[in-house]
């Protein structure tokens, strides 16, 4: 009688194990695509920055859409998970304001929608021209104005 038990209790802890490995590794899978696109969220963050700066430090002038384009090429390039869509670069009297739009690219539907949703996420990463004589100028301007 105890040997019945027992082939019950093994086969009982068999099929659970099999459930519940399965959604171990459905979690731990979505624990490191979570992290991976923390990592690019972050990335693209700092490399927006960066780019902005080289762009427009010492009194550089850039044109939006060559920034548009070298900030694009150089994401995609350095990223794992996710593509930016759209670049926007706006330039106003002492800033440089640069809207991102992105995409992950998943396979998973699930995680897609987890991570960004189904439109994409944006973010918005905005710099100061620190620049004396173009602050002198701009303050000129300003006041023709």
């Amino acid at each position: 009688m105890e040997s019945i038990w027992l082939n019950c209790r093994n086969a009982s802890f068999t099929v659970e194990a099999v459930f519940v490995i399965n959604i171990t590794i459905w979690v731990l899978a979505a624990v490191c695509y979570a992290a991976v696109y923390s990592h690019d969220r972050t990335a693209m963050y700092s490399m927006a920055e960066q780019f902005m700066e080289q762009s427009v430090e010492n009194g550089k002038k850039f044109t939006e859409s060559e920034m548009e384009t070298g900030m694009e090429q150089y994401m995609n390039e350095h990223l794992f998970l996710c593509r930016a869509d759209r670049i926007t670069v706006k330039r106003a009297l002492l800033s440089v304001r640069t809207d991102i739009s992105f995409h992950v690219e998943v396979r998973v539907p699930f995680l897609q929608k987890l991570l960004t949703g189904e439109k994409g996420r944006k973010i918005s990463v905005s710099h100061e021209v620190l620049f004396a004589p173009e602050y002198l100028w701009n303050s000129r301007e300003i006041k023709r104005e």
